[in-house]
């Protein structure tokens, strides 16, 4: 892949309009250039443990550019055949129950982000984000909504030609997710192989 098709992932503050799907939005603050970026999720599913543990799946799949609001653009890559975005939040505990300092910052999850861009070939280029956030939980009879009050990342794995446009980050957003626990399992299940099957190669490259 060229460069030029390298990945344009985030218009300023863009925002998918007119999509009723929508279950939410994650707003970042890139550290190094102060930019700011938003990406709205159409799909959110939620799953716990025994032990008082969530997991959490943020998901925007591909749109139909129509779909933009005027001057704004959802994450898109130059050239790809489609991209597709996962958020993993692994909250660890209810906010109000506790928490835990990492580097002076008290946070309860750890957060994952995934940016795939699938090809025609079988193996997809994956951009992958960690890092940790304070979140809270509120459940309701709708829904659970899940606030990200506090969270930073920063790229650790890249496959492929995708570009890192933002570096280390702050996010925060709230979105609403729907318990679905066999989907979650499922799609947790496929990403850590896909990510396991990435790192082989890598480590085989060198």
């Amino acid at each position: 892949m060229s460069a030029s098709r390298g990945l344009i992932l985030l218009s300023v503050m863009a925002m998918l309009a007119g999509c009723s799907a929508s279950k939410g939005k994650v707003t970042l603050h890139g550290d190094l250039g102060r930019s700011i970026y938003a990406q709205s999720f159409n799909q959110a599913y939620i799953s716990s443990s025994h032990d008082g543990e969530y997991d959490v799946l943020l998901i925007q799949d591909p749109m139909p550019s129509k779909t933009a609001s005027r001057g704004t653009k959802p994450l898109q890559p130059v050239g790809a055949a489609a991209l597709r975005q996962i958020v993993h939040i692994h909250v660890f505990w209810q906010a109000q129950g506790g928490s835990v300092a990492k580097d002076g910052v008290v946070t309860n999850a750890a957060l994952d982000w995934y940016v795939i861009a699938h090809e025609a070939s079988d193996r997809p280029e994956v951009l992958h984000y960690e890092g940790a956030g304070y979140v809270l939980l509120d459940e309701g009879r709708k829904g659970t909504s899940v606030e990200i009050r506090d969270g930073t990342m920063k790229k650790t794995d890249v496959r492929g030609d995708l570009k890192d446009p933002l570096g280390p980050s702050h996010l925060y957003g709230t979105v609403k997710a729907q318990r679905n626990s066999p989907f979650v399992r499922s799609t947790l299940s496929d990403l850590r192989a896909q990510m396991a099957t990435f790192k082989t190669a890598v480590s085989e490259a060198r």
